[in-house]
């Protein structure tokens, strides 16, 4: 797996040292992107033909008890986006929509912090899988922003993300804040943008055929 993700960095790299880029299809959506130092010719070239995404996770209530609260008030979301077409060294964005009782949480500072995961994009040798760091995240009041490493591809290609949300170290932070109770459950909602056909990612909505939803089970994000 090492190997692979070594394998597939490298070829993502090959994009920004000045790879040819391909004969773009007819209907191809072309968008020049910030080229690299001495690549002052590079643009990104993107045609998704079809995409859809899927979105699944789980929630672990935070239950404030010494030993135990760590392990507790946990968001786990797993999200795919498959797309046929071509990415021609592209960039996209994953955008998170959070549930609206977790507003007042997602503002306060910290907040990213408690944001982990992994992100894989596929390149022309195989995947490349990157820790998500706070550099690839924005944070707006109803919304976690996620940008991908550059990919190339060409066929049917799949870009992942395994998100984790520990939101119990914001109820520990700041034992007073409160995350209202869901009677419908908590819904994420998650969307994949290219950069060749971006939108407001922190203000739009976030529909479209790669979008999906996650509903939780749990009412109530604290017991």
């Amino acid at each position: 797996m090492k190997t692979k993700t070594i394998i597939g960095a490298l070829a993502c790299g090959l994009v920004l040292a000045g790879l040819p880029m391909g004969t773009s299809f007819a209907d191809s959506v072309k968008a020049p992107v910030t080229p690299p130092a001495g690549n002052p010719g590079i643009s990104a070239r993107t045609a998704i033909v079809t995409a859809k995404g899927k979105l699944e996770g789980s929630l672990v209530p935070f239950t404030n008890i010494e030993g135990v609260s760590q392990y507790t008030g946990d968001v786990v979301l797993h999200y795919t986006a498959r797309s046929s077409g071509f990415v021609d060294g592209d960039t996209s964005v994953v955008s998170v929509k959070l549930p609206k009782e977790f507003k007042t949480l997602a503002v306060l500072p910290g907040f990213i912090d408690t944001i982990k995961g992994q992100v894989t994009v596929q390149c022309i040798l195989g995947p490349n899988t990157v820790d998500i760091d706070s550099s690839m995240i924005q944070v707006a009041a109803d919304r976690i922003v996620i940008t991908t490493p550059h990919q190339l591809w060409v066929g049917v290609a799949d870009v992942s993300v395994d998100l984790n949300i520990n939101y119990g170290q914001m109820l520990s932070k700041f034992p007073g804040l409160k995350i209202p109770d869901a009677p419908g459950g908590y819904e994420f909602v998650t969307q994949l943008k290219y950069n060749s056909a971006m939108w407001d990612f922190l203000k739009d909505p976030i529909i479209g055929t790669a979008s999906d939803t996650f509903i939780t089970e749990e009412t109530s994000a604290t017991s």
